[in-house]
């Protein structure tokens, strides 16, 4: 990863956690030293005396499980609190709030499966937060208003049903995933796999393709009926390049060129045929109208 960790105030975050967590971030005063060759170790030193600092990790890097376990360590001995959002884990790979060291974690039911508008937060025994909301004692206190009960029922049901069955969906999802990977590789020239091909979400697939925008081939994608997108959904409505992916050192022209697939447990093998079937077809069309691409060109291998 190419890009430094962003300092907001008496809070730090990954460079690739999302646009929901870095906006509400940027409203803290930035009232500490700043330096953007900071490390974590470098920041922990810096700010051992301050019991308000806190990080902001993002399950990108929870992929990364024993690095962070160390640095997650070398924080708790300094005070420093850590704060993830784990929206996309949470019922899709093993998670532990002890293991891994994490004070807060942040969850939804809809990336469950579950019902939208509802989700919850961890918060570590010991550690406290202001309250969201005042008024009210709902939410332990931290969020005045009624509770949504039968949205909270849901998310309890499409937890515990998505964790009875991890691993054996889990497992289905990642050869799926696996083998629409390999597939688009080998069929398209010019395209290349964002992210480890193997420390990756079970059911993600990021891929740039040269020369086309992401967007036209969303579009297309869309007209032949398959729901993909080319960022988060946070940014759905956006058509800035993903910083995610400018954080790991990809050109703009790859952002911009890039398709995110997600799978998920009631996709089938027919589901990866087709757009494995499609999917070329479309892209090739979208180069054949663009002024940068050359067809006489030489395949290069696919990374």
């Amino acid at each position: 990863m190419k890009a430094s960790l962003r300092i907001y105030g008496n809070l730090w975050a990954s460079p690739v956690t999302g646009l929901w967590n870095m906006r509400p971030l940027a409203t803290v005063p930035k009232s500490c030293h700043r330096n953007p060759s900071w490390s974590l170790p470098v920041l922990v030193t810096h700010t051992s005396r301050n019991p308000r600092f806190c990080g902001v990790l993002n399950v990108k890097l929870l992929l990364h499980k024993q690095s962070w376990i160390l640095r997650t360590l070398i924080a708790r001995e300094n005070g420093v609190l850590f704060y993830t959002d784990a929206v996309q884990a949470v019922g899709h790979l093993p998670i532990s709030v002890k293991d891994v060291g994490i004070d807060m974690l942040s969850l939804s039911a809809h990336k469950l499966n579950g019902p939208k508008g509802v989700g919850a937060l961890y918060i570590r025994k010991g550690v406290r937060i202001e309250s969201l909301l005042h008024g009210g004692a709902q939410g332990r206190k931290k969020r005045a208003g009624t509770e949504n009960v039968s949205g909270i029922v849901g998310l309890g049901v499409a937890i515990e049903l998505m964790c009875n069955e991890m691993n054996s969906e889990m497992g289905k999802v990642a050869k799926l995933r696996d083998k629409l990977i390999h597939d688009i590789l080998k069929k398209i020239p010019y395209s290349k796999l964002n992210g480890h091909p193997e420390h990756r979400l079970p059911g993600n697939v990021n891929i740039s393709f040269s020369y086309i925008e992401g967007e036209s081939l969303i579009l297309m994608l869309e007209h032949a009926g398959f729901l993909v997108s080319s960022g988060s959904a946070c940014t759905s409505g956006s058509l800035d390049p993903s910083h995610v992916l400018l954080a790991t050192g990809l050109s703009h022209m790859d952002v911009h060129g890039s398709l995110r697939v997600t799978i998920g447990k009631y996709n089938t093998d027919n589901d990866i045929r087709l757009l494995a079937e499609k999917l070329p077809q479309i892209v090739q069309k979208l180069r054949d109208m663009s002024p940068l691409y050359d067809p006489s060109m030489l395949r290069v291998d696919s990374l």
